[in-house]
């Protein structure tokens, strides 16, 4: 799933690669996505399973908007009672 998603995070502003991807790479995503029946509790990091659950459920807009955000210039992940921030 990272060699899917890694690649298009720099180029997510252009109209036609939205195309391309929702048309091609996003069904390759939701079957990768699936092999995943519990994203709360499985290896994967926090944001990858955060990425499997706005595929799964199809919040395609979410998914650009997470995927644009520079992650190495955010805070660390914290995780209080039962939720993580």
């Amino acid at each position: 799933m990272r060699r899917i998603l890694v690649p298009i995070m720099g180029i997510l502003d252009s109209a036609e690669f939205k195309e391309v991807f929702f048309g091609r790479s996003y069904k390759l995503l939701k079957q990768e996505a699936e092999k995943y029946e519990d994203i709360y509790n499985n290896e994967l990091d926090i944001l990858l399973n955060l990425y499997i659950y706005l595929i799964l459920h199809g919040y395609k807009e979410e998914l650009i908007k997470l995927l644009k955000i520079d992650i190495d210039q955010q805070k660390d992940i914290i995780y209080k009672d039962g939720k993580y921030y």
